[in-house]
């Protein structure tokens, strides 16, 4: 489970829930224009039927061919706890493998889990003073034996709940960016936003870019981050 990089100083910006038709090409686009490699996390069934819309397909082969990293967030949006109550982990992580396979030629490793499910570690659940749940160890399991690596975070801009205003994101990715002792010389960042949702690719990801620059981070892939390869 990776929540940071291997290295201070080093900021990566993930994309939750995607693809979406109208959105997903905007966060494309300012990736572009900054020079920056993203990675998207990838749903079947959630904004768009991903096996059945050739627009859709051909955003994430975009992603792809411009260099982002492409990683799996479930076929259905689906929480892996649920998923192993009603038995749909081969539907959510071993098909949506597949349809991803069926775009860009490559099986993911990076696996994004819903709600963090399945990624909130016992170290992890005792740092923060909340409750462990053991069917994380089962959710690991399954993923580790298809070589998956579950990646979570260490910021958020809490995008989805910003409320139409983007210093609300900007706050909220400062409780962690700048909290007491952190700095590019010991700390480093993988944070959460959303390319389904227009305010998002409007508004707040050339902020969040801005700002983290001027934190003094460099924003790099994932894949060179954690030092994995993608696929």
């Amino acid at each position: 489970v990776y929540t940071e990089c291997k290295k201070p100083g080093q900021f990566v910006l993930t994309f939750d829930d995607g693809p979406n038709v109208g959105t997903t090409e905007k966060a494309l686009n300012v990736l572009k224009k900054n020079g920056i490699i993203g990675t998207f996390f990838i749903n079947s069934a959630n904004y768009v039927d991903l096996l059945n819309s050739p627009e859709a397909r051909n955003l994430v082969k975009q992603a792809f061919d411009e260099g982002h990293d492409i990683g799996s967030h479930t076929y259905q949006h689906k929480d892996l706890f649920i998923a192993m109550d009603e038995n749909s982990m081969e539907l959510n992580v071993d098909k949506n493998n597949e349809v991803i396979n069926s775009i860009i030629g490559h099986t993911p490793v990076f696996f994004r889990p819903p709600l963090g499910n399945g990624g909130f570690t016992k170290e992890y659940c005792t740092s923060l003073n909340i409750p462990y749940d053991s069917r994380t160890e089962q959710v690991r399991q399954y993923l580790g034996d298809r070589g998956m690596k579950v990646i979570m975070w260490n910021a958020d801009t809490q995008d989805w709940n910003n409320k139409g205003n983007v210093q609300n994101s900007i706050n909220e990715l400062a409780k962690s960016v700048n909290a007491p002792g952190k700095s590019p010389q010991n700390s480093s960042f993988i944070t959460l936003i959303h390319d389904v949702h227009e305010y998002s690719v409007d508004v707040i990801l050339q902020q969040v870019i801005d700002y983290v620059k001027q934190q003094g981070y460099q924003i790099v892939s994932l894949s060179e981050c954690i030092g994995e390869p993608p696929y």
